[in-house]
């Protein structure tokens, strides 16, 4: 039998807040950027026709950044104050670096020399998901799966 190597798990802090349109708002206590990942593999297995049901998925995706006795406050401040899909996305880019602690701090201008690099990166199945949803006439969609493709790069 191996050896077990003790805990490894990292708890995340919880009652983290926002401002909101004149209110406080908390952070979903399980919101984190592994949310977006799920988002991204469910809004890729719904179907061109099932406008509905990616619809659903963008919302559940949305109600897991806002803790849940704030969604009501939070989507009427949304509904009143007229915003959109991006909108809310460059919210949860906010809060995901904040989670995440990402972007890091910013590197020195300098350079430490000329780094080696391996050979051109293959296009990751979320393009493929983006051109998907660009072609069922969804450019919101794959927006967020663009944003979500944007913040794991600079990660």
């Amino acid at each position: 039998m191996g050896k077990h190597l003790g805990e490894l798990g990292t708890p995340k802090r919880k009652g983290d807040t926002f401002g909101w349109f004149g209110n406080t708002v908390r952070v979903g206590d399980g919101f984190s950027d592994l949310r977006l990942i799920d988002f991204i593999d469910e809004a890729g297995d719904i179907p061109d026709t099932d406008q509905l049901g990616q619809m659903k998925a963008l919302k559940g995706f949305l109600h897991s950044s806002v803790h849940p006795d704030d969604w009501e406050i939070f989507w009427s401040a949304c509904l009143s104050n007229g915003q959109g899909v991006e909108d809310l996305m460059v919210l949860v880019n906010k809060l995901t670096e904040f989670k995440t602690a990402r972007p890091s701090k910013r590197r020195s201008d300098s350079s430490g020399g000329r780094r080696a690099t391996k050979g051109s990166s293959k296009r990751g199945s979320s393009s493929q998901v983006i051109r998907r949803l660009e072609k069922r006439g969804r450019p919101d969609l794959a927006l967020i799966v663009q944003q979500a493709d944007d913040a794991r790069s600079t990660g």
